[in-house]
């Protein structure tokens, strides 16, 4: 069942996640970040580390994801990351994916602690096995084929603990 809770915001939220029954947080327009530790019932939004902006900064916040309740990652659309391990007390800008070039970090998952995979717009495609200390290119691994020009991707990862098996990862963009 579904209960309609208020965020208190009037911006555009874009993804919400929970590291557990109770603890979350959603992202948004104008550099929303929100936090709840009740499930839902109240947000509030947390404070953010001046360095975390700049004026190239996006204002439109994609997603966010928590490998643990401390430790958690937002994708902006500039291609930047922000990154907390203090329970979204504050973010810290990583700018590491920049150097690629692109333009649009719409999504960010995390498969453990460690494995993180980052993805946006024109099939860019990063991922991390070192909880994000580096990040490698993964998009010219991709067969041009799989890109089209309403940006969808569908990308297939081989397993790391049995390479045998595959994680199939689709993307669709409207």
């Amino acid at each position: 069942s579904w209960t309609r809770q208020s965020s208190g915001v009037q911006t555009n939220l874009f993804a919400v996640d929970f590291a557990s029954s109770r603890l979350g947080w959603a992202v948004g327009d104008s550099r929303t970040i929100l936090n709840t530790t009740d499930g839902g019932t109240t947000w509030t939004i947390p404070p953010i580390s001046p360095q975390a902006y700049h004026r190239s900064s996006s204002q439109i916040l994609y997603d966010v994801c928590f490998t643990d309740s401390a430790t958690g990652w937002i994708a902006d659309i500039t291609g930047s990351l922000l990154r907390t391990t203090d329970r979204g007390q504050s973010w810290t800008r990583i700018d590491a994916l920049r150097r690629y070039g692109w333009i649009g970090l719409t999504r960010i998952g995390a498969y453990s602690s460690k494995s993180l995979l980052a993805c946006g717009n024109y099939g860019a495609l990063v991922v991390s096995t070192d909880g994000g200390t580096t990040w490698l290119r993964r998009t010219p691994n991709l067969p041009p084929e799989i890109l089209h020009t309403s940006r969808n991707i569908v990308a297939t990862i081989p397993g790391l603990v049995t390479p045998e098996k595959e994680c199939v990862i689709v993307a669709h963009y409207d």
